[in-house]
Order: C-alpha cells, then sequence, then structure tokens
C-alpha cells in the first residue's frame, strides 16, 4: 500500500538567507518481501516504509497514491498505453503539475508519438487541439 507522510523542509524561499519551514509530502509504500530479506531493517523503518518520491503539493501526492492503490481493475481504464508503455493523463491539472515542477509532462499525439511540455504555451497548444497530457508511469509487463 502506497501513504503520504508529511513532512517539512527549511527552505531560503526569497533568497534573503532566511529559513522558512515548508511541508514536503512523502510518498511512501509498503517494503516487499525480498527488500525486507535482504537488510536487517528495524521496526520503525518497517513500518514507516519505503521512500518513493516526495512532491510539495498535496493534490498531486493524494492523485499518486490514490491511483498506486487502486485495484488494477479500477486503474487501467484512467490509463493510456502506446507501445506496452502506461501514461497517467492528467490533462485538467496540467498547468497547476507543471507550474509546481514536480513530474515531467508528455503530449500524447495522435499518431503515437510524444514530446516533453517545456512551456505553458505547449500545454494551451494542446489544450486547444484535444491532445491528451500525461507523466510516464512506466513499462506494461504484464495484466492479469
Amino acid at each position: 500500500m502506497y501513504r503520504i507522510v508529511e513532512a517539512f523542509r527549511s527552505v531560503d524561499t526569497y533568497g534573503t538567507g532566511d529559513q522558512q519551514r515548508v511541508p514536503v509530502f512523502q510518498i511512501m509504500r509498503d517494503w516487499t518481501p525480498e527488500e525486507l530479506s535482504t537488510r536487517n531493517y528495524s521496526p520503525e523503518v518497517i513500518e514507516k516504509g519505503c521512500l518513493v518520491d516526495k512532491v510539495s503539493v498535496r493534490e498531486v501526492a493524494e492523485c499518486y497514491v490514490e491511483k498506486m492503490n487502486a485495484p488494477v481493475r479500477d486503474f487501467l481504464p484512467n490509463v493510456v498505453v502506446v507501445d506496452k508503455f502506461i501514461w497517467l493523463p492528467v490533462t485538467e491539472k496540467a498547468k497547476e503539475i507543471f507550474s509546481s515542477g514536480t513530474f515531467e509532462l508528455y503530449v500524447l499525439h495522435t499518431d503515437g508519438s510524444e514530446s516533453l511540455v517545456e512551456s505553458h504555451a505547449q500545454i494551451n497548444d494542446a489544450l486547444e487541439c484535444g491532445l491528451t497530457i500525461a507523466i510516464e508511469v512506466g513499462y506494461l509487463e504484464s495484466v492479469e
């Protein structure tokens, strides 16, 4: 199971040298039996889980965890598969995700190709053309 652990980090948000505490949302998952068999982890580390990613926007973390915890039969209708590669469509939240810098976004073209989003103008163009904007998930190995 995936879960969110809220933590804080100190950053110089204005370049003045003054440190401020800002939230960071750690995406954690349970350890696999294989991972647990390779090292002698403390009970606290086992309980906390394995760090998958850190994001600065709670909604992005919640979306990630929700999708990762969904049963495969519920999750697959919400993804796009092109040449055995899985994409998570985020078209509706693309501008917010791009501004946060949390994930690289890609425009999925009708010919099966994709292009990295490097500007808000590209997002606007994709939206005007009705194209899907997505996040990389990974290669599809097998589906039961």
